[in-house]
């Protein structure tokens, strides 16, 4: 099984220039004024890098408190079953 890329968007730390900060296993990949713009640049680069380089992602959105309030995965989800 291979491993999952874990991409975080949360708030950002002291110093940063914008609220809220994308990063992939620890680094930084960007900064957003708005969360939801965050969030949406995140579910685009995990479904481009599933899609187009087959690599498996997990996304976690944090809220202010840093708090995960939502996380996602992107390939080799299992299938839903009735009951």
């Amino acid at each position: 099984m291979s491993k999952r890329e874990r991409y975080t968007i949360g708030p950002s730390p002291n110093g940063a220039a914008k609220p809220w900060t994308l990063d992939r296993d620890g680094d930084v990949l960007g900064e957003f004024d708005t969360q939801a713009a965050g969030e949406e640049a995140a579910r685009t680069v995990c479904r481009y890098r599933l899609k187009v380089l087959g690599r498996h992602a997990e996304l976690q959105i944090k809220g202010r408190d840093g708090k995960v309030r939502e996380a996602d995965t992107f390939g080799n989800d299992p299938e839903s079953s009735k009951g």
